[in-house]
């Protein structure tokens, strides 16, 4: 039976730990969007040049994904155990403790086919998970999957936890929530944490960031199409990029032209 090992040994331990900042720390609700994307770009620069106290010992708790974990390892706990190293190495234990995790077997609606969601009400997130759902050839693979997801949702949770509304109703849709909620804040964020969390750990999650444009490229042309240009600094192809906004833009041309004749 195979056996669950650590991540490949952790970067270097630094002379003194450098503990995340009391004053950079979102505020419930009244954060605005560039200090929250700030604060997770700071998390990350931490990774690589000096580790916090909890960001190590989430290192040392991390298991590797090269391992292929026993049938036995069961989905529950081990995402149980992600959210806390997700939330230490990459959220600066931000989340937790407003966040509450549910697993599911298959959606009520086979119309969505989403593996998670997060729903935000007063000062609480909750996370569901549909188990069932999970892609992969193997039993880590799916394991893995629902980590993946899992990480997608906390993005959503951090920034429906800590924006701040007065500031998100002013802003454009798209520079915030977008229209599924993967606007352009959720894209920044979700960036830095998958392309940290593969770097520290050899890992390689994919959040679903693709995906995710493509749902936001359908309602993209009824708004300003000058923000098109920024996604590439999401590590996106811009071939793959310029192809569909393409599409996209030429469907909704078409679309008038054809409501304009009626």
């Amino acid at each position: 039976m195979a056996t669950e090992q650590h991540c490949a040994k952790p970067p270097k331990l630094p002379t003194i730990f450098e503990e995340s900042s009391v004053s950079n720390r979102p505020k419930y609700r009244a954060t605005l969007p560039e200090d929250l994307l700030q604060f997770i770009k700071t998390e990350s620069k931490r990774i690589k040049t000096g580790l916090g106290r909890s960001q190590y010992e989430a290192l040392l708790r991390c298991p590797s994904t090269t391992t292929e974990f026993p049938r036995d390892k069961t989905k529950e706990p081990f995402l149980n155990d992600m959210l806390s190293i997700f939330d230490d190495l990459l959220f600066g234990s931000t989340i937790p403790a407003r966040t509450s995790l549910k697993f599911c077997g298959t959606r009520k609606s086979m119309l969505s086919r989403t593996l998670g969601e997060m729903r935000a009400s007063g000062e609480h997130a909750t996370v569901t998970i549909y188990t069932i759902m999970a892609i992969g050839k193997t039993h880590t693979e799916r394991l893995w999957h629902c980590a993946a997801t899992l990480l997608h949702e906390m993005v959503h949770a951090y920034i429906a936890l800590y924006i701040s509304h007065d500031h998100e109703r002013r802003a454009k849709p798209l520079a915030v929530r977008g229209d599924s909620g993967h606007g352009f804040l959720w894209h920044d964020i979700a960036y830095v944490v998958e392309t940290s969390f593969n770097a520290v750990t050899g890992a390689k999650i994919d959040v679903g960031r693709q995906m995710a444009l493509l749902r936001e490229l359908s309602v993209w042309p009824k708004t300003d199409w000058k923000d098109v240009n920024t996604v590439e600094k999401w590590g996106l192809e811009p071939e793959w990029l310029r192809e569909r906004v393409s599409r996209k833009f030429s469907e909704a041309v078409e679309a008038v032209r054809k409501s304009s004749k009626k």
